[in-house]
């Protein structure tokens, strides 16, 4: 089973990732910096400032029935070397009788001390966090380059659900129950997450029910939503793409939820907690919201933004 710990401000959500992911015996914690909801950094010196990165990720591995006793490898990355004293000091006084294996680097100088996001919907989210750095939407190339081989793709009346499999249980039930409706003629497609191959163990109401189980050996995730007109979940990044396709979008309310509340709020997308809120004939697709998820034509942005990096005085007199 896996449990993540939440990054308590909107750049988890915005750039997609948790502070901590428990699967089986193996926790990994992400990178850690002593910065605030608003990415200032926390007051203090270098030591200060480690003394409370620990504290925090202390904090996580609690949460997930661990502790800082439990670790195994520290990677400690500094912008400036002459500050490795002082961060030595604070992983000493907490790991001094641990002694995880480590590893004390300087962080490379930055090109920018810039932040490249997929669209203006992400360079919007991370504003209104209060995010100091400067923002910069460049597109999705590897999910434009997955598209552009399936532009002849059929569209058919189709709702794909979006499993996982810490929902799994309660999205199956509303699967079931949205396919048993009488008067809606969507086809329901249900697609499992890899860690979902018992499948037929865990949710054995979908052997009998009149849905399409789609374990992902047949065809990508790209191709089932390229082929449907609606989908539904709860807290995947899957949802994100297709939204970009245009898919009209329901979220679940389980947990999960509150990484797709900002397209809830913006009304890209609805909040439903049963089958009986779907309507019986799904909306047309729609791209309105399309661009601001991924900014088109990826690579030739990303390209400008280098180029322009490259040009900047402070870097041309330093080449």
């Amino acid at each position: 089973m896996r449990r993540n710990v939440e990054v308590t401000n909107a750049w988890g959500a915005a750039i997609g990732y948790s502070r901590a992911v428990r699967k089986g015996n193996l926790i990994v914690v992400s990178g850690t910096a002593a910065s605030g909801p608003n990415g200032a950094m926390f007051p203090g010196d270098p030591e200060a400032q480690t003394r409370e990165v620990l504290a925090r990720i202390g904090a996580a591995l609690e949460e997930l029935g661990a502790s800082l006793a439990d670790v195994v490898e520290t990677r400690v990355f500094l912008s400036r070397m002459a500050d490795w004293e002082a961060v030595g000091r604070a992983h000493g006084a907490v790991f001094g009788n641990i002694r995880p294996a480590t590893t004390l680097l300087q962080a490379g100088a930055l090109i920018a001390d810039d932040l490249l996001v997929y669209g203006d919907f992400w360079k919007d989210l991370l504003a209104s966090a209060g995010c100091p750095a400067r923002v910069v939407s460049v597109g999705f190339a590897h999910f434009e380059s997955m598209c552009e081989r399936r532009l002849e793709s059929r569209r058919e009346n189709r709702i794909v659900f979006l499993s996982q499999s810490v929902v799994g249980q309660r999205l199956t039930q509303i699967a079931v129950e949205l396919a048993r409706r009488p008067e809606f003629t969507p086809r329901v497609v249900y697609r499992l997450h890899p860690d979902e191959r018992d499948w037929k163990k865990r949710y054995p109401h979908l052997r009998d029910a009149p849905i399409d189980v789609d374990d992902g050996q047949g065809q990508s995730l790209y191709a089932t939503l390229q082929r449907a007109r609606a989908q539904i979940g709860a807290g995947s990044f899957a949802m994100y793409e297709g939204l970009a396709m245009g898919l009209t979008t329901y979220v679940a309310d389980l947990p999960g939820k509150e990484y797709l509340q900002p397209v809830i709020d913006a009304g890209a997308a609805r909040c439903i907690r049963s089958a009986a809120e779907i309507p019986a004939e799904l909306p047309a697709r729609h791209a309105a919201f399309a661009e601001r998820i991924f900014r088109p034509r990826a690579v030739d942005q990303v390209l400008a933004y280098f180029d322009s990096v490259l040009s900047r005085p402070s870097l041309a007199r330093s080449a």
